[in-house]
């Protein structure tokens, strides 16, 4: 039986133990996903991690993740929220993503801003604060909800299947490197 999101999730659950690393895997698991799954591949040429983005401007403080659309070159901020299903996401948790997508940089082309927000949460339980933050937003936002990707992949959508296949074998590769003092990584 193909493995579901919430099969790979709790893997990075059992087999990780402290929430750094935890996060940091769910952001790479993210990174991968949005290159794999058919919704997003179509539309985004590149994604990388927040210290791995070319452009980035100093330490990780609110974006953990960047995408550059393949039609138009603009570029996404991703948030990546790995929490339990019963944990409530509040507006502070979002308020450092706000900050720091809003504002202005630099790359290669010239002065930029982000054209979208994508907020991935683990959980579906927001405080209504924080779902009153994604409203009216300048910069369009986005939530990617792992409920609602396990019920696509529930009702036998194939692409969505072979998708988590290969993060689920992903992310058993990084699962098997033991040593704590190795960068983990999802190849």
């Amino acid at each position: 039986m193909p493995a579901t999101i919430h099969d790979i999730l709790g893997e990075l659950r059992e087999n990780v133990r402290d929430n750094r690393t935890i996060g940091d895997r769910f952001e790479r698991l993210i990174a991968n996903y949005l290159v794999t799954d058919p919704q997003y591949a179509d539309r985004l040429e590149d994604v990388w991690l927040w210290s791995e983005w070319p452009d980035r401007s100093g330490k990780d403080i609110g974006i953990d993740l960047v995408a550059k659309e393949r039609a138009t070159g603009e570029y996404w901020a991703i948030q990546c929220k790995f929490y339990l299903p019963e944990t409530r996401l509040s507006k502070h948790d979002l308020d450092s993503f706000f900050t720091a997508s809003g504002k202005r940089f630099a790359t290669n082309e010239g002065e930029c801003t982000f054209s979208n927000r994508l907020i991935v949460s683990t959980t579906d339980l927001w405080s209504s604060e924080a779902e009153k933050a994604l409203e009216n937003q300048q910069i369009p936002v986005e939530r990617l909800r792992v409920q609602i990707s396990m019920k696509a992949q529930s009702t036998g959508v194939s692409l969505a299947s072979k998708t988590l296949q290969i993060l689920s074998s992903k992310l058993r590769k990084v699962c098997a490197i033991t040593s704590s003092k190795r960068l983990m990584l999802l190849v």
